[in-house]
This record gives structure tokens, sequence and C-alpha cells, in this order.
């Protein structure tokens, strides 16, 4: 894996440069699906690098060696996001037919939140989490479990749900392979969506 973080140098009439420092390392192994807690001093991925074989999620504090496996089950565990807060990450699993799991950083405790989900992002405030639904659609459930509402009917293949920083929208990648791929403005609380 090759995950970088990076830290912005100015320098007198020039532009920005960018340092790139390589701060995984994962020898022999797949890695995939950075995520960089919002605080900026944890990374986590999903990785085979486990005794399992297959993805699990993975944290690293940044500047530390080596990684801590936070799942160890037969299924694959990957696609993970930070909480707001950084005490939590929501990830997508293969385990009892499909869906989004959230694990407390602090316990370690799983908790399904929704079934056969993808993509799961953290809302702002840390309290709901979009996903891609089963069907390809968007949708929202609370992240700490409860019923999954579907967000805008009429959008097939949402992808990639990115919360605007006030919660009240989501950007989404809607396409397949017979369409042409766009980026849509869906309104959370209801409404119809927008192409942008």
């Amino acid at each position: 894996m090759g995950a970088l973080t990076w830290r912005q140098v100015r320098q007198k009439n020039r532009g920005p440069e960018w340092t790139f420092t390589q701060v995984a390392f994962t020898t022999g192994a797949t890695s995939a699906f950075p995520a960089i807690s919002r605080q900026g001093n944890l990374l986590a991925f999903a990785s085979d690098r486990g005794e399992s074989g297959n993805l699990d999620i993975f944290v690293q504090a940044l500047g530390v060696d080596e990684p801590v496996q936070l799942t160890s089950h037969p299924a694959m565990d990957r696609q993970p996001d930070f909480a707001p807060d950084g005490t939590r990450i929501a990830f997508q699993s293969n385990r009892d037919g499909g869906g989004i799991y959230v694990l407390s950083l602090l316990s370690r405790l799983e908790r399904k939140v929704a079934d056969k989900g993808y993509l799961p992002r953290f809302s702002p405030d840390g309290s709901r989490i979009a996903f891609r639904g089963g069907d390809r659609k968007l949708y929202t459930a609370p992240a700490s479990g409860g019923e999954p509402r579907l967000v805008e009917p009429h959008l097939e293949s949402a992808s990639y749900p990115l919360w605007t920083p006030d919660g009240k929208h989501l950007l989404v990648l809607v396409g397949d392979k017979e369409a042409d791929f766009d980026w849509w403005v869906v309104p959370v609380g209801g409404g119809r969506a927008a192409l942008t």
C-alpha cells in the first residue's frame, strides 16, 4: 500500500510545493481503501496482511511503524471511514449477507447498522451514515443502528457519497456501464437531486 500523507510548504515567490511521505508499509500484502481521520493522526485501511488471509480493517497512528488489526472475521471487511470525532469506524463487510458495520475504537465492539450496503460515509456530526444500497440506490442510516432511509428514489447507481459540511446534502457519482458518469447533489431531507 502506498498510503501517503502530505505537507504543504510555501516558498518565497513560488507556489506551494508538496512533500509526500510513505506512512504505511505492507510488503507482500494487498492493502486498499485508505481513510484518514479528520484530526489527521490516524490512518485506516483494509489489508490481507492479517492471519485470516482476507481483507480486514487496520488502523495506524501516523508516525508509528506498525498498524493494529481491528477486525478478524473470515469475511472480507473493507471501505473504512472515520467518524468525525475519530472514535468509530464505519466499514463494509461481506459477513452475514453483507452490510455496513460500525466499530468502536475504544471497545472494539462491532454493530451492523445496514444490510447490503457499500461505501459508507459518516455525516459531519457523526449521527448518520450515507451508503450505496444493494439495489444501487442512495441511503442514510443512524450510526447507532436503525431503519435505513432512501434518500433519492429516482437516482440509480449512486456511489461514493460525500457529505456537505452542513450535512444537508450529499454529492454522489451516478452512472453505470451503460450510462455516462456525473456528479449529482442530493438534498438529504427530501427533494430532487440536481446535476452538477
